[in-house]
């Protein structure tokens, strides 16, 4: 992954943390993982078999925030507000440094331990509830 983690919080949401997604959903449950990916392609975290079932590798990455909207990306952006619990299935990172064209700093949701993919992926559709849409909302609503 080749982050540098700076800061660990577990308890809250340490300011405002934003994530691109579709116009209905925060689109945090669908990481990509590898494999089906190889080392060489973009992945938020690595899978290995346990068992005959895909389990995340909690020290391999997670899904990315940031302290603010990125507006070459669009405008489906998402807000986990500060102060919003982080369940104990997770631990938030801040990595080091600040791209200094965006003025973003990353941020990382990532499992706690190892878990089952499947797992994963249900907590973090439980955790996407506390996401509030940071743009004017469809008139179909928000999932």
């Amino acid at each position: 992954m080749g982050q540098i983690i700076e800061e660990l919080y577990f308890d809250e949401m340490p300011t405002n943390l934003y994530r691109h997604g579709s116009a209905t959903s925060a689109q945090m449950h669908k990481p990509r993982t590898m494999p089906p990916r190889d080392a060489a392609q973009v992945h938020d975290l690595k899978i290995f078999e346990k068992n005959g079932e895909s389990w995340v590798d909690h020290e391999s990455g997670g899904i990315s925030l940031f302290n603010k909207p990125n507006p070459r990306f669009g405008n489906r952006w998402w807000k986990l507000p500060k102060g919003t619990k982080i369940p104990p299935a997770f631990r938030v990172s801040r990595d080091k440094g600040i791209n200094k064209i965006t003025g973003q700093i990353h941020y990382t949701i990532r499992p706690m331990y190892d878990m089952p993919l499947a797992t994963f992926v249900q907590h973090l559709k439980e955790f996407s509830k506390f996401a509030v849409p940071d743009f004017d909302v469809p008139k179909q609503g928000v999932k």
